[in-house]
Order: structure tokens, then C-alpha cells, then sequence
């Protein structure tokens, strides 16, 4: 019979289970599942109601699609892509008053994004056409900061020749340019196939090739980037942004892109030092301290996201727990989870339960270790993984067993346990175990001697 003795000790660092802290930092997790890092088509339902208000602005059926957004906007009240949208219908239907404060409010729901870039340009083209000159700059100083890689930086870079009543012969050229490189992009991410995508890597790596120093170049590195990690290439993963910084970092300090490509790059870097189980007590300390260092510029950086600064954060802790350093990782985490609201952080909370819990389970604290992983198991449904492509959540329900197994429960609430880790992780370590230690259970009976 087959007994995985670190079963009896937590195996979280253990090469002999199997076992070590699978992070978000070994999935391209950061901005994105996949490489539609800056996908456009991000939130959900209703699907239908926004197909039909793409196909009538693609038609320039501006009054229709605005009612159709807001439609929408009734039913997901803090869509992003909606409320942009119906500012940008608004605006090109002739109702630029009140496409301001539409746009206004769009924008504001995340600084960060695409539909921020799109509404942060069309807000100075309303502004402007009311001669709200002042207000047009601000807005356009806004892209030229946080997305200078941008189509809509280049365009908006046309009123702001039209403002100053200087020719836009060169502005619009760049324009142009800009968004021709941008959809060569677009066309790129298209092709991927949620695999190892070699037609969407070509295409991009085209876009590179093509229009070398534009901003869709970048953003295609940056795809690239995430590309290599899904397909567990570090090295490769690691160069993309390292590009990035290389070439735009001291052009573009505040923007989007750099802090994006700073928090890749620790994450990337985190990659090679990731050693099978025990393995990870090789890693020198220094080499901890530097990875932490490429995450608190992160945190230091004006511009980043509340997104991004959580997750280098996280990250951070995460560092702690791989090096064993269980003191200031337990510690991390449970400021983390009092610093952070689960309903905007939801994964990011959840990692830092899962690791309080393990900290603690090492430790042999078990009943505070429980209630770490009980918090995920109420939180995430069964059937929904923490982070897509890992086994998290199938490692909360093995904790729960082994720590049922350690304390001698109840034989009924241990087996029980155990065969919902069997019946719903099957082929994962998490079931592995559970099935080694049933067996050794059937074997010498329970309580074990």
C-alpha cells in the first residue's frame, strides 16, 4: 500500500506529496485568463442585448444604440462597457451635454481599462466641440499619461492640434498609423485558440515586426508575454517584458503599460525561481528580496491600478510563504484580508485565506487554520475553481480532511471529507492523498494508533 508519509505533516512544501503552493503567478492570471489581456468584451450577459448595440453603431444608428445601452444599463447598472458606450452614442448622435457626465461616470468605474481610453477620448472630442478647451486637455493629458500606447492617444493628439490651431496634417497621419497598427493587433488576438495559439503568436509577433516603437507593438509584446507563461516558457515570459521596460519604462512611467510590465516581470521572475518542492530552500535570500523589490515599484507607481497594487501585494506574501519565512506570511496575509474587500478582491482574498490557512496548519493550529478554509469553501461554489487552471479550491478541501484526519474526527465527518475531495477533484494531488490516507485507514482502522 502506498502511504505519502508528508501527509501527516502539512505538505506544503513538500516535494514528496506532491504539494507546493501553486500561486496566480503560475497562470496568466494578472489581467486576464488568456492572452486577450486587453480584450474588449469582458463582461458577460446579456450577450445578445450587446451584440445588437454593436451591430447598430457599426451602423451609426447612434439614437438606437444609446437605447439599447441603456436598457442595458438597467439591467448591469455598473457595466463599464455600457455606460462608455452610451456616452459615446450620445455623443455621436448630437447630444453632447449630456454625453459628458455619461462618459464621466464611465470612465470612473475604472481608470484602467479599455473602455477608459475609449471614453477618456471621445469625453475631449465633446468637451472640445462646447469649448471646453481645459477640460479637452485634462482628458487628453489623461490618455498621454496612462495610455500613451493608445490609438485613441494618437487620435485624441488631433484635437489637440485642432485647440492649439496648428495644422493636424502630422496628427492625423500618426492617428492613422496608430489605428491600422492597432487593429493588425485586434486581428491577432482573434486567432487564439486558447491553446498553444502558434497563428496568434506569428500574427503578433508581425504586429511587432510591422510596426515597430507603436503602441500596438507594446501591447502585442505584452501579449506575447502572456502568451510564453500559459504555454510555460518563463524565460521567454520573462525577455517580453523586460523588452517592454527596456525600451518605454523612462518614456512612460506612469503609464498602464509599465506598471502592467513591472508586476509581469516579478511574476515572471518569481517563475524561475520556482524549484520542485523542497527544492524552493535552494532559492538565495537575495533572490526573494529582489523579487519582493520588482513588487513594491509596483506598488510605488503612481498610476498603478488598485488591481495591480493588490496583486503585487499579494505577491509579496506569496514570496514569504515559498520561502518559508511562515511568521511574516501569516502575518501578510491576515492584514491582506483585513485591508481587502472580498466583493471587489474576491480571488486575491481568497489566495490569502488559502495561505493564512496553510501557514497555520503548519504550524499545527488547526481549528484558526479551519476557519481560512472554510471561509473559501462558503465562498466559492464546488464546481468554481479560485483561479482557472490551478487546484485551489481542491486544496482547501484537502486541508479540511487533514485536519479532520490530524485532530481524529468523528470517522463519519472524516470520510465524508475525503470522498468529496474524491468525487469532485478526481486526478488532482489533493485526491491522491485523500485516497492514501483512506487506504491506510482501512488498513489499521480509526483512530489510528
Amino acid at each position: 500500500m502506498r502511504i505519502c508519509k508528508p501527509f501527516f505533516r502539512c505538505g506544503g512544501q513538500s516535494a514528496g506529496c506532491g504539494f507546493r503552493f501553486l500561486s496566480l503567478l503560475a497562470t496568466v492570471l494578472w489581467l486576464g485568463a488568456a492572452v486577450h489581456l486587453r480584450a474588449q468584451d469582458q463582461e458577460p450577459a446579456p450577450a445578445e442585448l450587446f451584440q445588437l448595440a454593436a451591430e447598430l453603431e457599426a451602423a451609426e444608428q447612434w439614437a438606437e444604440a444609446a437605447e439599447v445601452y441603456a436598457e442595458l444599463l438597467e439591467l448591469v447598472p455598473d457595466s463599464q462597457r455600457a455606460t462608455v458606450s452610451l456616452g459615446v452614442c450620445l455623443y455621436n448622435d448630437g447630444q453632447v451635454v449630456p454625453a459628458i457626465p455619461t462618459l464621466q461616470d464611465g470612465i470612473a468605474l475604472d481608470e484602467y481599462t479599455w473602455w477608459a481610453e475609449k471614453g477618456l477620448y471621445n469625453l475631449a472630442a465633446a468637451q472640445q466641440e462646447l469649448g471646453q478647451d481645459d477640460a479637452a486637455f485634462e482628458a487628453i493629458d489623461a490618455l498621454s499619461v496612462t495610455f500613451p500606447d493608445s490609438p485613441y492617444y494618437a487620435q485624441a493628439e488631433v484635437i489637440a492640434a485642432q485647440i492649439d490651431g496648428v495644422p493636424t496634417v502630422d496628427a492625423e497621419v500618426a492617428a492613422f498609423d496608430a489605428f491600422t497598427a492597432f487593429y493588425d493587433y485586434r486581428d491577432a488576438l482573434r486567432e487564439d485558440d486558447g491553446a498553444e495559439a502558434a497563428v496568434c503568436m506569428e500574427l503578433l509577433e508581425a504586429v511587432t515586426a510591422e510596426h515597430p516603437g507603436s503602441g500596438a507593438a507594446y501591447r502585442a509584446l505584452e501579449s506575447i508575454g502572456f502568451l510564453h507563461a500559459r504555454n510555460k516558457r518563463s524565460a521567454e515570459y520573462l525577455a517580453a517584458f523586460e523588452q517592454i521596460l527596456d525600451e518605454v519604462a523612462e518614456a512612460w512611467p506612469q503609464s498602464r503599460l509599465v506598471a502592467n510590465a513591472k508586476l509581469q516581470k516579478a511574476g515572471a521572475f518569481f517563475e524561475t525561481l520556482m524549484l520542485p518542492g523542497d527544492y524552493l530552500a535552494l532559492v538565495p535570500p537575495e533572490e526573494w528580496e529582489q523579487a519582493r523589490a520588482l513588487c513594491e515599484e509596483v506598488i510605488q507607481l503612481e498610476q498603478a491600478s488598485p488591481l495591480q497594487i493588490a496583486r503585487a501585494k499579494l505577491m509579496i506574501i506569496e514570496t514569504c510563504h515559498w520561502q518559508q519565512c511562515f511568521a511574516q506570511a501569516l502575518e501578510g496575509a491576515q492584514a491582506y484580508i483585513e485591508e481587502y474587500d472580498p466583493a471587489q478582491f474576491r480571488q486575491e482574498v481568497a489566495t490569502a485565506h488559502q495561505i493564512a490557512g496553510e501557514v497555520l496548519h503548519i504550524q499545527r493550529q488547526h481549528e484558526a487554520a479551519m476557519v481560512h478554509f472554510q471561509w473559501i469553501i462558503d465562498e466559492y461554489p464546488i464546481d468554481e475553481e479560485i483561479w482557472p487552471g490551478l487546484h485551489n479550491l481542491a486544496r482547501a478541501y484537502y486541508w479540511v480532511f487533514s485536519i479532520l484526519y490530524l485532530t481524529r474526527a468523528p470517522l463519519d465527518q472524516v470520510l465524508d471529507a475525503g470522498y468529496t475531495v474524491l468525487e469532485n477533484f478526481p486526478g488532482t494531488s489533493s485526491a491522491e492523498l485523500v485516497q492514501n490516507a483512506l487506504e491506510f485507514i482501512e488498513e489499521r482502522g480509526w483512530p489510528i494508533p
